[in-house]
């Protein structure tokens, strides 16, 4: 990229602006501050989910197979899983018997839905704190031989315990590592790694862990990544299966100390590309379970806040059909489901939107308010609400003997909306960068930039070039976005028309 200067008095406050767009490349992408401003009310878009032919009490889990989904009931003292189809919800029965016998669970600690690659039935593996041991269930024979005995893998530790396991493969796990405290009620918590077949855990990146947050995971088997978000701090942490923190995420209300009275986040799952964050940010004793999910890509960039409305207890994902399910601590619904990629069209499209009337407000006002957060370029038009997606020029009247590139008054400018830099000191009075691409090649453009400390606005001319000929054209102009979202590109079309 070529850069003049304009105004040589404007020299110094340029090249500190300069530097900026190239240091933006090199800034540190682990560590990061993350606002989180796009709320989208989605509480009408989640259908409720009856379920009338079991009783299941308030408070109940959620876990996701393949063919299934499974609904936890921890205060039933009979079966404790209930099992419904997915997609159509239909009710298959329940399996899982309560009690402290060889053959029954006291205390769900985790399930593990998997499809065994021997058979292709799905499996159940269950961690049972209560009796201290691991039991695997063969679940289409569970749900219709009431004689059926699981299959016992290990005892467990009763100084360590695996607590919210997530299986990867036999010898392979993540978990939260319970530690008991010998002669006390307290117990400690940090993340681990767990080994189905042996019972070992072992530290999985001791180094993160902050004394006094409760942290919360989940596990992306696709791209083997682990994700882990505090309770009582506000902070999302993505590292890969060795334990290397792939992203800091700090949110909006973040410090770097528990506060044990503070509810953050209550719940995360990996949706696919998604990372789905259950959000409070309120006290503990009366708002300790989120009704906001923060949405960030898996890896880790915000796209939306989506309210339920409702406190929820749990939820969960089924890949192929792009559902999410919750479980509620409302009377209204106790459960229901969401479409979730209907709702993040709708929050993508409310984002479009408003950086679009934010652009145009600037653009008005002179760029007397900050634009936000460097977002992608947005073309605004005084006369446009929405993004422009091509500059006609129209009929435009040039010398027909020239000797260089003109850039005629005529034609008309687009502005765009590009970025919050109000961090620089001075002020820069014209910067003009020089495409990278332009096409054909008898056009030119020019990109004015007047800046102002809190935005900037963004003027795009076009000039015809000494072999510009008559006529009808149309060229496309891509301008280098360093430190922005992706490139400036824009079609344009006109007619020349020799003076």
């Amino acid at each position: 990229m070529n850069i003049y200067i304009m105004n040589i008095k404007a020299f110094l406050p340029a090249a500190l602006l300069v530097a900026f767009f190239f240091s933006c490349g090199e800034k540190d992408q682990v560590n990061i501050s993350q606002k989180r401003n796009n709320v989208i009310d989605i509480c009408g878009m989640i259908e409720e989910f009856p379920v009338e032919e079991v009783l299941i009490h308030s408070g109940a889990r959620l876990f996701g197979g393949d063919r299934y989904l499974y609904i936890e009931d921890a205060m039933s003292t009979d079966k404790i899983t209930s099992v419904f189809s997915i997609p159509d919800g239909r009710y298959i029965g329940q399996f899982m018997d309560f009690g402290a016998g060889p053959n029954e669970i006291a205390s769900v600690g985790s399930i593990n839905l998997v499809t065994s690659e021997d058979d292709g039935r799905e499996k159940a593996i269950v961690v049972d704190f209560g009796n201290y041991r691991t039991s695997v269930y063969d679940v289409d024979s569970a749900l219709i031989d009431s004689t059926y005995t699981p299959r016992r893998i290990n005892a467990l530790d009763k100084t360590y315990l695996p607590s919210h396991y997530v299986y990867v493969n036999d010898t392979l796990g993540f978990t939260r590592k319970i530690t008991i405290r010998p002669g006390s009620t307290r117990f400690g918590q940090a993340l681990g790694k767990y080994n189905l077949l042996t019972g070992e855990i072992t530290d999985f990146a001791p180094e993160e862990h902050i004394e006094g947050n409760r942290s919360l995971f989940d596990v992306s088997k696709e791209t083997q990544r682990v994700v882990e978000v505090g309770a009582n701090v506000d902070i999302v942490v993505i590292y890969d299966y060795e334990g290397n923190v792939l992203r800091r995420i700090k949110g909006p209300n973040y410090k770097p100390v528990a506060e044990g009275w503070k509810s953050y986040f209550s719940k995360v799952k990996i949706a696919g590309p998604y990372i789905l964050g259950v959000y409070s940010g309120g006290d503990w004793n009366t708002e300790g379970n989120g009704k906001r999910i923060e949405v960030l890509d898996i890896d880790g960039n915000y796209i939306a806040t989506l309210d339920t409305g409702r406190e929820i207890r749990d939820m969960c994902y089924h890949k192929p059909s792009g559902i999410l399910w919750f479980s509620f601590l409302n009377n209204d619904m106790q459960f229901g489901t969401l479409n979730l990629e209907e709702a993040l069209k709708q929050a993508e499209n409310k984002k479009i939107k408003t950086e679009s009337a934010a652009g145009n407000e600037d653009a008005d006002n002179s760029g007397t308010d900050s634009l936000g957060d460097v977002p992608p370029f947005i073309f605004l038009s005084k006369n446009l609400q929405d993004t422009l997606t091509r500059f006609d020029i129209g009929v435009v009247r040039i010398p027909k003997e020239r000797l260089e590139t003109v850039f005629p008054d005529t034609v008309a400018s687009i502005t765009i909306a590009s970025g919050n830099f109000n961090d620089l000191p001075g002020k820069v009075d014209k910067i003009l960068f020089e495409p990278t691409t332009i096409t054909p090649s008898f056009l030119n453009s020019r990109i004015d930039i007047p800046f102002m400390l809190n935005g900037m606005i963004t003027l795009v001319r076009i000039g015809f070039t000494k072999d510009a000929p008559e006529g009808d054209f149309q060229g496309m102009v891509e301008v280098p976005a360093k430190g922005f979202d992706k490139p400036l590109i824009l079609p344009v079309s006109g007619t020349i028309v020799y003076d």
